[in-house]
């Protein structure tokens, strides 16, 4: 679930999942048999979704008014599936072989030579203007569009600041789309880029892009995609125990922040003047 805060203010988006059947199972890579971790399943166009764990496995309830539908799998480095939810077994744990994919990618080659450092996005460690994000909804993202000015850049770094953090432990993926028809696209990154927030981490958060070697020449659509969130069970069950907040900022190009409440589901904008505190250190 996302959750924004603007002040003392909160708007809260989640996922009815009542009236429905409970699907499990476990995803196999068809060659090696070893588990395929962090996929995203759902329902395309729908607020049904989740994420498989580190062992393949996942869960997830699908309303009778779905079940004519397809579950759709997608996992960057294997074929996407789609399964008709009438094919798998309610009760049972299902288990699912994926495909591996190979890409054949274009290499862009930059002479490092020169290059400049710069900032690229909304650099902010706003206190009082931030954007919670809790752990109901497994696959959910958020994100802002960032301007690279058509460029070709080295994506040195991305950054965002962390201003409170009370469960034990979250993970999120780092999801970098395509804006150039300026709308949201396909995910430009080829191998996922996962993060782990720790219950101390408070400030600026880092994650160092070189080892990626991602070059990119257009706009983009920044977004974190929550995996698992683990909150600290001697909390109990309080409204804020599974709550992680980082900044936000008022964004004078209107790029805005946008959810998507489950992998498959539409993005929704919702709010015009402000946008994540997301930025990326860039040579150029």
């Amino acid at each position: 679930m996302i959750l924004v805060v603007f002040s003392f203010h909160e708007l809260a988006i989640s996922q009815d999942i009542s009236n429905g059947n409970r699907l499990e199972g476990l995803l196999r890579d068809s060659i090696t048999g070893k588990p395929v971790q962090y996929a995203n399943l759902g329902i395309r166009n729908s607020l049904i979704g989740t994420v498989s764990d580190l062992e393949g496995y996942f869960s997830l309830n699908i309303p009778d008014s779905l079940n004519n539908n397809a579950l759709t799998i997608s996992c960057i480095g294997f074929k996407e599936l789609n399964i008709p939810v009438s094919d798998l077994k309610p009760g049972a744990r299902n288990f699912i072989e994926m495909q591996p994919e190979i890409y054949e990618l274009s290499e862009t080659r930059i002479s490092r030579t020169h290059l400049k450092q710069k900032i690229r996005g909304l650099k902010s460690r706003n206190k009082k203007m931030v954007v919670g994000i809790n752990g109901k909804n497994l696959g959910s993202e958020a994100g802002s569009p960032i301007k690279l000015r058509n460029r070709e850049t080295i994506l040195r770094s991305f950054h965002f600041n962390i201003t409170y953090n009370v469960p034990d432990s979250a993970i999120f993926r780092l999801k970098v789309y395509d804006l150039s028809s300026d709308s949201i696209g396909l995910n430009l990154l080829s191998e996922n880029i996962i993060f782990k927030i720790e219950n101390d981490d408070l400030g600026e958060y880092v994650i160092d892009l070189l080892p990626y070697n991602i070059t990119i020449n257009q706009d983009i659509f920044v977004a974190v995609e929550l995996l698992g969130l683990y909150p600290i069970e001697s909390i109990g069950k309080t409204w804020y125990s599974d709550r992680i907040n980082v900044s936000m900022s008022p964004d004078l190009s209107r790029g805005g922040i946008f959810v998507k409440n489950a992998g498959f589901s539409k993005w929704e904008k919702i709010a015009n003047n402000f946008s994540f505190g997301f930025w990326f250190t860039t040579l150029e």
